[in-house]
């Protein structure tokens, strides 16, 4: 019975590995879609529109797992005449590996990071993800240069901030010296007008008792003058009255002589 036992062991050993092959077998054969994407996608060079149809193709596939499930039972109810349990373990594993392999495609984001990253390529106008690679360094250098900029803008935005506050501050204090300086010489304008004027009433001063001096003199003469004017004033109308007198003798004797006759 031992002998029996293992025997029937043996066969079910054989025959769970012959299932295996013909699973592998049935899933390879004519090269499956997951292993023409995968060869496509790292052998060939192709554009991003293609290996976004690629990516959607093997996110379908995924999605799809369960009906290949059902296939394998298929082909290996029809290959084979293994028992039920035989066919249940052999699917299992072929359950379980889809299981994970949809999982792990969710955690890593599954069509979400797969538009990202193409929207990314078609935007920077990379083929692969080498040129992707190379984009993100050269990206980065630009930034980190960037970065050099706008540190360097805002120190000279800083010195030039302190310079406005300096000049702000000189401006100031050149405005107050010259409203101090203004002060000064309207003062010494008024001190100069009062010194022009007080020099100006001397002159006057002096030209008046010069002229005062002057008019003293010339008044004794004209007191002569009209002496003299007086005098000959006086003989003129002597003068005259006598004329007149003989004028006024002449004319009664004249009456006189004309009466008697």
């Amino acid at each position: 019975m031992e002998k029996v036992g293992l025997y029937v062991e043996e066969m079910n050993a054989d025959q769970e590995r012959k299932v295996d092959r013909m699973a592998s077998r049935s899933i390879s054969v004519g090269k499956s879609p997951m292993e023409t994407l995968w060869v496509r996608m790292t052998e060939e060079e192709m554009s991003v529109k293609m290996r976004s149809k690629l990516l959607k193709g093997f996110d379908k596939f995924l999605q799809n797992s369960g009906k290949m499930e059902e296939d394998v039972l298929e082909k290996i109810a029809s290959n084979t005449t293994c028992s039920e349990q035989t066919k249940s373990i052999v699917v299992e594993q072929l359950r379980q590996f889809s299981e994970e392999l949809r999982i792990r495609w969710s955690a890593l984001g599954g069509v979400t990071w797969m538009k990202s990253v193409m929207n990314v390529m078609r935007a920077l106008d990379v083929e692969n993800a080498d040129d992707l690679e190379r984009s993100f360094v050269e990206m980065r250098s630009t930034n980190e240069c960037a970065e050099k900029w706008r540190k360097n803008y805002e120190m000279l935005k800083k010195e030039l901030l302190d310079s406005q506050n300096k000049w702000a501050v000189e401006k100031e204090n050149l405005e107050s010296a010259v409203r101090e300086l203004s002060k000064t010489a309207g003062h010494l304008r008024r001190r100069a007008e009062e010194a022009e004027m007080t020099a100006t009433a001397a002159k006057q001063g002096q030209w008046i008792r010069k002229n005062a001096d002057g008019s003293s003199n010339e008044s004794e003469t004209s007191v002569e003058l009209f002496s003299m004017r007086e005098k000959i004033q006086g003989q003129a109308s002597w003068k005259a009255r006598r004329s007149t007198a003989s004028r006024i003798s002449s004319w009664q004797a004249t009456q006189k002589e004309n009466k008697r006759q």
